[in-house]
């Protein structure tokens, strides 16, 4: 360097007032050996869900030790009382740590639902459906895996499957909102006001294509096969 102290101290002082970059939201397990990115902070939407598929996937791997739903005791999808709040998040993940420890698993035989957790400490991490179109991922906000996440603004859109809960469902902090459930035929209904929120969620969540070309991190599926490219097996719970 052959300028003089006085510019080096100019340098430092403007590269001082450059704008900071806020880290982007990150997922761990509860040990901290699996590690997490986004390139977001915000995720896409949030919304609800009461279904026993949801509370089960987690309620296994808290029976292996990892972390359960709050106020649980016995972890069991049939011991429930609140709703489970799902994040939605752009589907690019950057190992940061930790990769050699991510696995997958179904619930039952035949499912097409994949759900990533770790093996060392059972922590569930995120779900993938085909219903999202392989644009997003839904991460589960009462684990408390999350970190450096903006809350979504309009907080959750729907409350899916109430009449799932084996009792009646206990309101989280967002309250009540319209609630929604799939008729015989599969097509969707809900309580007044529930068309809205299923809107936003087809457009924002599950139907349109949200992915940007800048966004940095391997799909789920990316991660998925390269699991399965190590010789690892995808477990199934229920056969």
């Amino acid at each position: 360097y052959s300028g003089s102290a006085s510019d080096a101290n100019q340098a430092g002082i403007a590269a001082c007032k450059l704008p900071r970059i806020a880290p982007m939201a990150t997922i761990s397990c509860r040990c901290g050996t699996v590690k997490l990115q986004f390139p977001t902070r915000s995720p896409r939407a949030s919304q609800e869900c009461c279904c026993r598929d949801c509370h089960g996937r987690i309620a296994h791997l808290a029976n292996l030790g990892g972390p359960s739903m709050p106020d649980v005791t016995i972890a069991s999808a049939d011991n429930r009382t609140r709703p489970a709040t799902f994040y939605y998040f752009v589907n690019r993940i950057t190992v940061l740590s930790g990769g050699d420890r991510i696995k997958f698993y179904l619930m039952k035989e035949g499912s097409t639902n994949y759900n990533m957790a770790s093996s060392c400490c059972n922590t569930f991490l995120m779900g993938h459906s085909p219903a999202f179109s392989g644009n997003t991922v839904g991460v589960p906000k009462e684990l408390r895996t999350l970190s450096g996440v903006d809350e979504p603004n309009d907080g959750p859109l729907l409350r899916w499957f109430p009449a799932d809960m084996p009792g009646e469902v206990v309101d989280g902090p967002a309250g009540s909102m319209p609630s929604a459930w799939l008729l015989d035929d599969g097509k969707p209904t809900g309580t007044e006001g529930w068309e809205i929120g299923f809107g936003k969620m087809c457009n924002d969540v599950w139907g349109a294509d949200v992915l940007e070309a800048e966004d940095v991190g391997d799909k789920f599926v990316d991660l998925l096969e390269e699991y399965k490219a190590r010789g690892k097996e995808v477990e199934i719970v229920s056969k």
